[in-house]
């Protein structure tokens, strides 16, 4: 075994819907460097339930705990005190899944969060920012990233301007092969139906990116057997493709010597690799060797040394931004909105406990908190509340969601409280959180009320128990007014202080 010498240990088990993984990493704190101890998988079909059944069966159940359970004594053997175990949509979508969280803890003593999906997308563009070579380069000519898991399809494209394409797909390579398992035991022409299967679910859409890559553990398998490699050409790959496309599972395992449960994954894979490539110019294939557990290592590894990564948050504030745009009519208004609350935040921050991640919160409810007037103007904040639910925005947790959520459903009033099962669902630090953070929402969308950007200039000065806000109005700004003095009463309540909104004079420039 690896000495450690007192440098960080930490481990991260993927409970994924084809295999389970387990990677120990250690941590230079002198050079930041990361390096792998221990990189171990083993193959356990979890989603063959969840997809067919919608419940993880007792003998996968079984299978899991005893793969869990080895896992558990290396982890003793390297002496890691620091671990992250996760699960994915198997999990996500099986209806037992509480009651299989609970036997995993009294058989292993391990707990395992289950990702939402937007977490999933975000732990593998942290690896894939990581680990594509040249990647800041690619991403400016456009890059289109394709990560197949067992159970989803997560698509990402890269522009000048950072992340322009965020979209997820219910099409993992195990997932569409049990779907359809029973004809494929009944028709030698499984795979045009498989092709016509994923046609119907990913649409006519053209993707105009310059290079292509794709990612995920069945990539990584499909490289360890020789059928992909790190770069592929489009006539390496097509000559592939018609070579394997119609060989039968069991053919693949014998001739070729795939595992079975490999093999199972490879016409599936081919087929969405294939379905992809045709709609885009890109001359080459790249894969890239990174997985959602490496992306996981480097955000703990960036916690323990101190480093951020401030063009991520870029990132997913762009994807936020394209998706909320889709619906969101007046981007003037968004404009001013998101300056007056980033204004309010960063001068509430230090003496109220506010950290970056509820700014980053904040910003994404400015983003979405109109998008519901594209349905109805009836009753908006709650469609803007439900779109907000839908969009699946890159790397927020559970609570973090249901947060935002409530920051746009709540954004004009009233105040959450105990009749509002979303707000009581979560901690009483985020109940706190995300109140204050509403509070803010509040008076940023009060002073634009008209949609007109009236207020110039807000200075604001807190004395005693008092939120001065003084401004420059380019005119009447009764509604304004009106609007702000509507929420003072909460804010007060929530911050302690009474906001006043008065004009600014010419000496307090």
């Amino acid at each position: 075994m690896i000495k450690t010498d007192k440098a960080p240990l930490f481990a991260v088990i993927d409970i994924g819907s084809g295999q389970v993984g387990l990677k120990i990493a250690q941590l230079s704190l002198q050079t930041g460097k990361l390096t792998i101890l221990e990189d171990v998988t083993k193959s356990i079909p979890l989603g063959r339930d969840t997809f067919s059944t919608g419940r993880i069966s007792t003998n996968m159940l079984d299978l899991l705990c005893q793969a869990l359970g080895g896992f558990r004594q290396l982890m003793r053997e390297y002496k890691v005190r620091r671990y992250k175990a996760v699960a994915t949509s198997a999990f996500r979508e099986a209806r037992n899944r509480e009651y299989v969280l609970e036997q995993i803890k009294i058989r292993t003593n391990l707990n395992v969060d289950i990702l939402t999906r937007s977490q999933e997308r975000y732990y593998m563009q942290l690896a894939v920012r990581r680990n594509i070579a040249g990647f800041d380069k690619l991403r400016k000519e456009g890059l289109l990233v394709l990560n197949i898991g067992a159970g989803t399809l997560q698509l990402s494209g890269y522009g000048k301007s950072g992340l322009v394409y965020n979209q997820s797909f219910q099409l993992g390579s195990l997932r569409v092969r049990q779907l359809l398992s029973s004809i494929e035991d009944n028709s030698l022409q499984f795979p045009k139906v498989l092709e016509e299967y994923v046609l119907t679910h990913i649409g006519s859409q053209e993707y105009p990116y310059t290079h292509f890559a794709a990612t995920g553990s069945v990539i990584e398998a499909l490289m360890s057997y020789n059928i992909l490699s790190d770069k592929n050409t489009r006539a390496d790959f097509d000559k592939n493709y018609e070579r394997l496309i119609y060989m039968p599972t069991q053919a693949m395992t014998s001739r070729l010597r795939i595992d079975n449960e490999h093999a199972r994954s490879v016409v599936p894979t081919l087929i969405l690799l294939h379905t992809f490539w045709s709609r885009l110019e890109a001359a080459s294939l790249l894969c890239p060797k990174c997985s959602m557990a490496g992306g996981i290592l480097l955000e703990i590894a960036g916690n323990l040394s101190s480093e951020t990564d401030d063009s991520f948050e870029e990132d997913i504030l762009s994807g936020a931004r394209l998706m909320a745009g889709q619906y969101t009519k007046d981007e003037k208004h968004v404009e001013d909105v998101l300056s007056k609350a980033i204004l309010l935040f960063d001068k509430l921050a230090k003496s109220h406990g506010l950290t970056p991640r509820g700014r980053l919160l904040l910003q994404l409810a400015v983003l979405f908190h109109e998008t519901g007037k594209a349905i109805s103007m009836s009753e908006y904040e709650n469609y803007s509340a439900m779109l907000t639910a839908s969009s699946d925005i890159i790397g927020l947790a559970a609570d973090e969601e249901k947060m935002v959520e409530l920051l746009v459903r709540y954004h004009e009033g009233p105040e959450p409280g105990d009749q509002d099962d979303t707000y009581m669902s979560l901690s009483h630090k985020n109940r706190m959180l995300v109140s204050k953070l509403i509070a803010i929402l509040q008076l940023a969308c009060a002073m634009d009320a008209s949609h007109r950007q009236k207020l110039m200039e807000p200075q604001i000065k807190i004395s005693e128990d008092k939120l001065r806000i003084r401004v420059i109005p380019k005119e009447s700004f009764l509604l304004e007014r009106w609007a702000f003095e509507r929420h003072t009463a909460f804010f007060f309540d929530v911050f302690g202080l009474e906001p006043q909104l008065r004009l600014q004079k010419e000496g307090n420039k």
